[in-house]
């Protein structure tokens, strides 16, 4: 069966990783989204432009897109797309994705074609297994039919509302969870993304909050400014070497592998020509050491198992300090964001660390 594609979402991530992988693979690329402008642009030119920027060069590449929908203005034609679609992605907002299901299954109902897959690119652990149950909800023998497999995705890319071009970096990182060899092309596929996604969320996600929150407070505007600040990184080191331990030990990746990939993402978080302006980054300071999330999971996973955590804590309690200075308020919000683990003796420990952090 030949692959008929459409993407939901021409946001920076999606004309900057998704569509562009898709061309590289020969797909006949079209592309829905709200922004009337923006596709309006991309209909006109039959496609848009990417910057990859890196090492002081400039590589231009235009991107060439066959059907461009306006949501909203298009929808008997897009409607009528979707009805012979077998492959869709996505990357919009979380929140819009029970749109996307509803569409899809509005028009699928009533045009059965098999095999149908729907990719989710958003940055959410066990997307797949969310648009799955998007589906069920709707109607659960039609989403038995759809292949909703969980993906990761990395890449830098920038992009302004108005601007039809895309700038972003050489490095790409788009893997499905597929075992054997998948119907559809596009993305890379792997038996089992999760420990994918842990590796990215630690030492891209984890890595370049930690930094941006220490940069900010020595008063740097730019992400980039932080990634390339020595100290800052010689800093946080009991930090990334836990967070490795943690993915060798559980995940089971190789130690040197791990290092290697650490050294590639200092790069290119380091890159001057699409870095990110810092308060971007260092920001839900609070959301992000609850219990569950980037900084505190792995700490408290390898605390249980019995792991060495010294190192790490009074590292942690400077990341937080830098975002809140003064130690009640910031053990306050920690309690906040902690709730029914406030007993854990990691909590306390981070607390009363807080009253002996050296800015």
């Amino acid at each position: 069966m030949d692959q008929v594609s459409l993407h939901f979402g021409a946001g920076a991530l999606g004309r900057g990783l998704i569509l562009p992988m898709l061309a590289a693979r020969k797909v006949p690329l079209a592309i829905a989204d709200t922004n009337i402008a923006l596709v309006d642009q991309i209909s006109d030119r039959s496609g848009y432009p990417i910057a990859v920027l890196e090492n002081g060069t400039r590589q231009d590449i235009f991107v060439p897109v066959v059907h461009a929908f306006a949501i909203g203005r298009d929808d008997d034609d897009l409607n009528a797309f979707i009805a012979k679609t077998n492959f869709v992605t996505t990357s919009v907002q979380v929140s819009n994705l029970p749109t996307v299901a509803a569409r899809l299954t509005a028009i699928w109902e009533d045009s059965p074609l098999s095999p149908r897959t729907v990719v989710g690119c958003e940055n959410l652990r066990k997307v797949g297994a969310h648009i799955k149950a998007l589906f069920a909800d709707i109607d659960a023998g039609l989403a038995g039919s759809i292949s909703c497999p969980d993906c990761v995705v990395d890449r830098i890319c920038a992009a302004s509302p108005s601007d039809i071009l895309v700038e972003t970096e050489s490095y790409t990182e788009w893997v499905a969870e597929f075992e054997g060899a998948p119907w559809f092309t596009g993305p890379d596929v792997a038996p089992d993304v999760d420990r994918l996604f842990f590796r990215k969320r630690y030492l891209v996600n984890t890595l370049a909050d930690a930094m941006s929150f220490l940069g900010k407070a020595k008063g740097y505007s730019y992400l980039h400014q932080a990634i390339n600040d020595r100290d800052i990184l010689q800093r946080l080191e009991p930090v990334l070497t836990l967070l490795r331990h943690h993915l060798v030990r559980v995940f089971g990746f190789d130690a040197q592998e791990l290092a290697d990939y650490q050294a590639l993402n200092i790069r290119r978080l380091g890159n001057p020509a699409i870095s990110r302006r810092i308060e971007t980054v260092a920001r839900d300071p609070w959301r992000k050491f609850a219990p569950e999330e980037r900084f505190m999971e792995p700490v408290l996973t390898e605390f249980d198992a019995g792991q060495d955590i010294d190192g790490a804590i009074p590292v942690l309690s400077a990341i937080i300090a830098s975002a809140e200075p003064d130690a009640r308020r910031a053990a306050a919000h920690l309690q906040n964001a902690w709730t029914t683990h406030v007993s854990h003796p990691v909590f306390r420990r981070l607390a009363s660390s807080l009253e002996r952090v050296d800015p």
